[in-house]
């Protein structure tokens, strides 16, 4: 009966497939004389209707000058506009510059000489998706039919059985009699089958309704649950954890986390300490989840110290940092942002923006006191020479921390430059 009905509907298909090839569409390109520089592009059954529909609220007709008859009218339509999009005048409507009429014809007559002579390969193509939807729908209706007529030999087994004890199951809590619909449904067993089992069987049934539906019933499920979410509030040691080295309830802030597994260690952050032989007390970075000592951590006003290490918070700060460079527009040198202010308050500058500040040095150098050389940073020329750092520091705006520390090794550069004291 199902081969039967199965081709029956292929039979109906293929018809009604074959109607609306037979009818044929027609593709046309037309022109208006009121818009000479454009012509259209479309698809139609009847071409003198569409022409009538075209010209509607102009006063001349619109023509049409070629039409090719093909069946794969909406492919072709849309490969020309692929191919086309950009000769098109607006983006919504068919209609391309006349410059391209040639151009567009002679790619239409290839498209469909090419389909109709590949006409029943390319028909086989197009249908093999759609035949396989009908027999997806076959097999729907095929399963729904097995299922009724399993239904219809198969009738309900409660019927067959005493209604007291089959409908009814024991809570092994509360040890009352109760219906099976206020039991959970046990989610292991949730897909089980009752065609496994002969449920005209007292014992087979018993079986399906212990594998199917949970020991304890809704009710005590439930107040289960409240009481093991009350435990959790009142219990003290909820958020504390044993250590097994010195075997205390510790909480859980004091343990190390592993965050190659993300989970705690099993032993506190002292035994963690004293079992590594680390002299003084640690602490977790959270960015660089590493355990470090407490000199290597900066600390708030509340003498706490904070979540992030020291080198952690020193590349934030690089990071945010802006070290691009600006050409100062008086003196025209390549100096960093933050640093343009300061320059253009030095001798140097002032002196570029017609200032004519006095770059006389009146300081006298004292005993102690030791000549600087100021030198570019890439090709080590020198510059000039100061008498001391503290006259250099005026003189050229720069930190003259920062200048010791250069000349000292410390440092590679100061304000872009690099400084020596003279030998």
């Amino acid at each position: 009966m199902l081969e039967d009905e199965k081709k029956k509907l292929i039979n109906k298909y293929e018809k009604s497939k074959k109607r609306e090839l037979e009818k044929g569409y027609i593709i046309y390109a037309g022109t208006n004389d009121l818009d000479p520089d454009v012509f259209k592009v479309g698809t139609t059954v009847n071409s003198s209707s569409r022409t009538s529909s075209l010209s509607t609220g102009t006063t001349e007709d619109f023509v049409i000058k070629k039409t090719w008859f093909c069946r794969y009218y909406k492919q072709i339509e849309n490969m020309v506009k692929i191919r086309f999009s950009k000769y098109r005048t607006l983006a919504r409507k068919e209609l391309y510059n006349i410059e391209n009429y040639d151009e567009i014809c002679a790619f239409i007559e290839k498209m469909v000489n090419f389909c109709n002579e590949n006409d029943q390969e390319y028909f086989e193509e197009l249908d093999k998706i759609e035949r396989k939807k009908l027999e997806e729908q076959i097999e729907k209706e095929r399963k729904i039919k097995e299922e009724l007529e399993f239904i219809e030999n198969h009738p309900p087994r409660l019927i067959f059985i005493d209604n007291n004890r089959s409908n009814k199951k024991k809570c092994s809590k509360c040890l009352v009699l109760k219906s099976v619909t206020k039991f959970y449904i046990r989610n292991e067993n949730k897909d089980i089958n009752e065609k496994d089992y002969d449920l005209d069987n007292e014992e087979e049934y018993k079986k399906y309704i212990k594998k199917k539906y949970r020991s304890n019933c809704k009710k005590c499920d439930n107040e289960a649950a409240r009481l093991h979410k009350k435990t959790i509030k009142i219990n003290p040691n909820h958020n504390k954890k044993i250590c097994l080295e010195c075997k205390n309830m510790i909480e859980i802030d004091n343990f190390f986390t592993n965050y190659e597994t993300n989970k705690l260690y099993e032993i506190c952050a002292k035994c963690y300490v004293l079992k590594n032989n680390l002299e003084t007390e640690h602490k977790q970075c959270n960015s660089c989840h590493k355990i470090k000592s407490l000199l290597d951590y900066h600390k708030h006003d509340n003498n706490t110290y904070r979540n992030n290490c020291k080198e952690c918070r020193n590349a934030e700060a690089r990071s945010k940092r802006d070290n691009s460079t600006v050409e100062c527009q008086y003196c025209k040198k390549e100096i960093s942002k933050t640093n343009i202010t300061t320059h253009q308050k030095t001798k140097y500058c002032q002196n570029a923006q017609g200032k004519n500040v006095s770059t006389k040095r009146n300081v006298k150098a004292t005993s102690r006191s030791k000549t600087v050389i100021q030198y570019e940073l890439n090709t080590k020329n020198i510059i000039t020479k100061f008498p001391s750092i503290t006259e250099a520091s005026k003189f050229t705006g720069i930190g003259r921390t920062n200048i010791d520390k250069c000349c000292r090794k410390i440092n590679k550069s100061a304000g872009g430059f690099y400084w020596e004291i003279e030998t």
